[in-house]
């Protein structure tokens, strides 16, 4: 009977999958983005000013060739805007499975990449004010929010 009990918990554990995220800062909130959205990561970058564009919108950089709209997190995410300085600051380049364009999100800090179990992200209340925010991971000592990359563009 043990060695069935024992039998039937390693094979649950060998079906929990593990997904890889992209754990960045901003505004000192810890923030996990799906690694699968994610393109690449650019510390060095001159960004266009738009004009007409929504606040949140820094404006667009060439990146080989394709136009990327940077999209400033804290912004975006009502933080406060912090400095004017991007010193410091990287670019997550986001694939176009996110909308029709690759977009980059303009964030404080990128920290390290983490395996996420999609049955340890909890979901936030329902009077969550951050739309953007899907998901609540705790990983060590830290609490991740999972960012929602599909409303990321959305109004």
């Amino acid at each position: 009977m043990a060695t069935e009990l024992q039998e039937i918990v390693s094979i649950d554990e060998q079906e929990a999958t593990l997904d890889e995220y992209l754990a960045f800062i901003s505004d000192d909130l810890r923030f996990a983005v799906s690694a699968k959205y994610v393109t690449e990561i650019i510390t060095s970058f001159f960004a266009t000013v738009l004009p007409k564009v929504p606040p949140y919108v820094k404006g667009i950089f060439n990146l080989r060739g394709q136009v990327i709209p940077i999209v400033d997190a804290r912004i975006r995410m009502r933080q406060s805007p912090g400095n004017n300085d991007d010193e410091g600051k990287c670019v997550i380049v986001l694939n176009n499975s996110v909308g029709e364009v690759a977009i980059g999100l303009l964030v404080d800090g990128v920290s390290h990449v983490v395996n996420i179990k999609d049955e340890d992200i909890l979901i936030p209340p329902a009077n969550n004010k951050q739309e953007l925010v899907n998901g609540i991971v705790h990983i060590g000592i830290d609490d991740y929010l999972i960012l929602d990359c599909e409303k990321l563009l959305e109004k």
